[in-house]
């Protein structure tokens, strides 16, 4: 996580408050009624934290030393972590192994797929793991009490006594080992594929090897320079032992904080800590943070630059400030979203790096594809900026509002968890209220715009520690796992290679099955689908508008959306997205931040090729702005001068520039392409907003010719405003509206006169079919040659019915099957099967051998024939499956409104549901032939490389190049 590409300014979200002292509350013999010294804890302060409305209690194991911080929140939601201080020692990633490692598998739950089990049979809303730049956490969250427990135990056990210790093969499985392959060696291994995969090396990109230049140039081979994670390089030097004695040094209670929050029995859960940390010794790793930069004799270094170079990538790193100085790196967070702002406007491709590995707040800039000649150009550009914030100063309103994307940004990242806050808080300062107070510094920084000429000069201007690096695109020097071995080597390593996979293929026996917890199918036979007590539906239709409202008077917020027919299809949904994303556009120039535009298909639930497209703009408020708010949305609608030729052709230049983005992720392309294939409301998604919801590739292709044809923006302005025209009419309008009743009150009478005064014109029926696209296609990608591969199959066309029980199938498919196939034994990062009400997708990513990927998919048939499971251990799988089913369709803001837009009714969830239940371990099996029909159809979609996709038999129909989303077909393929 430290030389990672993000799309958004890195957020350090650390404070430093003060605190009660430490002995403050030491005396205290009781906490909640729990007797805290015979429980084996001492309280050493408490604080209420008013952005959480929740006290915190910081506490520590007497004997172990084990700190524990808990969050009394009253919220149903029950979470647990554990996390270790644990600084990289170098790049080859014995952090990352270990985080893998040690939910395969422990003394007292001895399965080596534990993970995969868990997350297929808890009812847990979050089960994993994380490797953060000096730290190492496990965590999960639910809110079903027994499972909390469960987990629990199974959480602390493994990190106290996880089988790795033990069992090499699974450092072997999870890690990196040599195997043999087709008569050759190579290298294999969870982690090591996933740094493969995520690499993002080649000839249009040299992202990591900058960022990796900067930090080293800065800080040679020091901490602040390693990457946590680990590197594709440096892990091959990784060995067994290295991973244990990382293990022995730092996974020690006293060098870890167990965090927890919700409503539980704290003094059950104090008990269950205390029977496990009772047995150490208070004894930690000495651990500092002292680490400094030193200054480049060179601070301008050129990498991979020669005469036929044509673009580059140019990096600037300035050094940190210690993590600790919280106020210094939130206003050196500002500067810098201020600095990237002004260089956007000429260098669109910029990519944020940063971290505090060591202890230190290291935030760089990456400007991408940069054209050669231009590199001073860009060098120049940047010191000016920083120059002329100097001199000019900061205007108020710039200032503000980067103060304020940070402080936004803040709240929406992941760390802002009060778990990962006061981890950080214990890892840098021993004190996990450090960081959660966030209010004291922003409001600081926003009284204080002096302290920013401060911080300018002393980590910018000033600055002599800095590193600026360029370098070159050149074509990717092949990565190839291959390792160059003696004959009597290769025979060792296919003895080896052997040994592991009968390890691996040996399923679980009866008797650890047994030691893994469960839950009872009785405790999910009663749902809760439908309004939730204290809610009411009320359904109003007037002027050919129908109104369809959920009221909640105990809601803070209001949701209100409003679904309008889209007119025509054809080559229209092109213009219609385009519409749909300038309309966002122009929402957030207008400062109408919570108010936003899609499309949706809007298909019969029961059959995607029913579809009947919807225009929508929706808006959430506070019941205090309802009536702003609504205004706002009526207001916007009665606009007839939302698209000018000048505003559209600077937009269409910057959709071109986000299409980069989606170049760069080719996953979403093959989904894309995909979906394509499939039903009318895939194919409708996959032609307007596509995989990511921001643009899909045939969106973008239009967008490119758009731009060839400039003069046309006038035209096509005119052309937006008329289709605008003809989609806001109240002719077959769904209103929907979530909120309390006095807020529906004063939308519907603001709402009723707008309605009455729109257009009422009578829309066709939508009757055009969006043509087929390809059945099969290989994403062609530069920058990676491991691949991601999957295989769709359409349930209809198979000759089956939809039912909840193919849910259940594939949860179990999944946990069974392909994980411990594909990722246990084979070393893929990730393997999954998943159902929609009309496909099946089976996926992998993180592998080459496409071929064996698409021999594994096919063998699912055959592993439900010889499927060998009792209904106690399937009933399971169901609990996982139902809890999943009602987060998704059971949320507090039910939406009364899906009736009419889906086709599909209370009683119908209700059915789906009862399936799921009644799932029966033939029925699973009866699947088989199922599992065969819709591998028959030969549906697949591939990212690779030029050299895997030339190597692989599977006849594809066409391919992709990433880069311009060409589309090329291949002769002599079947055709549909």
């Amino acid at each position: 996580m430290v030389k990672t590409k993000t799309l958004t300014i890195l957020l350090i979200t650390v404070f430093l408050i003060q605190c009660f002292p430490l002995s403050a509350l030491a005396a205290q013999s009781t906490f909640d009624g729990v007797d805290l010294q015979k429980s084996g804890f001492t309280l050493i302060t408490k604080q209420y934290l008013a952005e959480k409305n929740a006290t915190a209690y910081y506490l520590k194991h007497t004997k172990s030393g084990a700190s524990i911080f808990y969050l009394d929140d009253g919220k149903e939601e029950k979470t647990f972590s554990i996390g270790f201080r644990t600084p990289p020692e170098n790049n080859k990633g014995a952090n990352h192994i270990l985080e893998h490692s040690l939910m395969c598998g422990s003394e007292k739950y001895p399965s080596k797929n534990l993970t995969t089990y868990l997350r297929s049979t808890s009812v847990a809303t979050m089960i994993n793991a994380s490797t953060a730049d000096d730290s190492t956490c496990y965590a999960f969250k639910t809110s079903n009490k027994t499972d909390f427990y469960n987990l629990a135990d199974v959480y602390i056990n493994a990190a106290l006594s996880p089988s790795v210790l033990t069992d090499e093969n699974i450092f072997k499985q999870q890690g990196i080992r040599r195997e043999y392959s087709e008569g050759k060696a190579v290298y294999n291994g969870v982690v090591y594929n996933e740094l493969r995969l995520n690499d993002l090396q080649g000839s249009e990109s040299t992202i990591n090897f900058v960022a990796s230049k900067m930090y080293t140039n800065l800080y040679g081979n020091t901490v602040p320079a390693f990457s946590s994670g680990g590197t594709v390089d440096a892990i091959t030097g990784l060995t067994y032992s290295d991973v244990l004695s990382v293990y022995k040094k730092y996974y020690t209670p006293a060098n870890s904080i167990i965090c927890i929050s919700g409503n539980q029995d704290i003094g059950k859960t104090l008990s269950l800590l205390n029977s496990y940390l009772k047995d150490y010794s208070n004894k930690a790793p000495d651990i500092k943070w002292n680490y400094s930069a030193i200054k480049p004799q060179n601070p301008i270094q050129s990498y991979n630059v020669i005469d036929q170079t044509k673009t580059v990538d140019i990096g600037f790193l300035y050094s940190g400030s210690p993590v600790i100085e919280t106020k210094a790196a939130f206003a050196r967070e500002a500067l810098m979203a201020i600095v990237q702002k002004r260089l956007s406007e000429n260098y669109p491709d910029i990519y944020n790096v940063g971290g505090y590995t060591g202890g230190i707040f290291n935030l760089a800039i990456i400007i991408s594809n940069v054209t050669a000649d231009k590199k001073n150009e860009v060098i120049s550009d940047f010191e000016s900026i920083l120059t002329s914030l100097k001199l000019d100063g900061i205007g108020k309103d710039e200032l503000n509002a980067a103060i304020e994307q940070v402080e936004n940004s803040k709240n929406n990242y992941r760390v802002t968890e009060t778990s990962d806050l006061a981890l950080d808080g214990f890892v840098y300062g021993s004190n996990p209220f450090m960081f959660l107070n966030q209010t004291a510094d922003f409001q600081y920084l926003k009284d204080n715009p002096s302290y920013f000429k401060t911080i300018l000069d002393r980590y910018f201007i000033s600055n002599q520690y800095k590193s600026i690096v360029v370098s070159g695109h050149i074509s990717k020097v092949a990565d190839s796992n291959e390792i160059k071995v003696s004959a009597s080597e290769l025979a060792k390593i296919k003895a080896e290679t052997e040994a592991f996979n009968a390890w691996a293929e040996t399923p679980d026996s009866s008797e650890t099955l047994a030691k893994l917890p469960v839950l009872s199918i009785d405790e999910f036979r009663q749902d809760h689908l439908g309004p939730k007590s204290g809610q009411t539906e009320k359904l109003e239709t007037s002027n050919g508008a129908s109104c369809y409202a959920t009221l909640d008077d105990s809601a803070e917020t209001i949701n209100f959306g409003m679904y309008f027919e889209l007119p025509k299809s054809g080559e229209n949904l092109q213009y219609a997205t385009l519409m749909t994303q300038f309309l966002n556009y122009k929402l957030t120039s207008l400062g109408l931040n919570s108010v936003y535009c899609s499309l949706s298909p809007a298909e019969n639930f029961f059959n995607k090729n029913d579809i009947n497209p919807r225009f929508i703009i929706a808006a959430s408020c506070d019941k205090m702005t309802i009536a702003d708010t609504t205004r706002q949305v009526v207001g916007f609608l009665n606009r007839t001068d939302l698209f000018s030729a000048k505003e559209l052709e600077e937009f269409l230049e910057q959709e071109d520039s986000n299409s980069k983005r989606l170049s760069s992720t080719p996953y979403y392309i093959s989904c894309d392409m995909m979906y394509d294939s499939q039903s009318q409301a895939d194919k409708f998604r996959t032609a307007t907003v596509g995989s990511t919801g921001m643009g899909s590739i045939f969106y973008f292709n239009f967008i490119k010719q758009m731009l060839q044809t400039p003069s046309g923006c006038s035209a096509c302005a005119s052309r937006l405003n008329s289709i605008f025209a003809d989609t806001v009419n109240r002719n077959g309008l769904i209103i929907g509206y979530y909120g309390n009743s006095a807020g529906y009150n004063t939308f519907k009478s603001i709402f009723d006169s707008f309605v009455a005064n729109i257009s009422g014109k009578v829309h066709s029926d939508y009757t055009d079919t969006i043509q087929p696209g390809y059945n099969s296609a290989v994403i062609l990608s530069n920058k990676q040659d491991v691949s991601h591969i999957m295989q769709i199959g359409n349930i209809y066309k198979s000759g089956y019915q939809y039912s909840g029980k193919m849910e259940v199938l594939g949860n179990l498919l999944k946990a069974e099957y392909l994980r411990p196939v594909l990722r246990g034994k084979m070393g893929a990062y990730g393997a999954s099967a998943s159902f929609t009400n009309g496909t099946i997708i089976f996926s992998v990513a993180g592998i080459s051998e496409i071929d064996k990927a698409l021999e594994v998919f096919a063998g699912a048939g055959n592993y439900l024939r010889n499927l060998s499971m009792t209904q106690k251990e399937l009933d399971s799988f169901i609990v996982s499956t139902v809890n999943q089913f009602d987060q998704y369709y059971n949320s507090d803001n039910y939406y009364f409104e899906l009736k009419p837009l889906a086709g599909c009714t209370i009683d119908d969830w209700k059915k789906i549901r009862q399936d799921m239940l009644s799932t029966t371990v033939e029925d699973i099996k009866n699947y088989a032939g199922f599992i065969d029909a819709v591998i028959a159809q030969k549906s697949v979609f591939v990212v690779a490389n030029d050299e895997t996709a030339a190597k692989t038999k599977f006849p594809f129909e066409c391919t992709v190049n990433s880069a311009d989303f060409t589309v090329t077909p291949l002769v002599n393929k079947s055709s549909k």
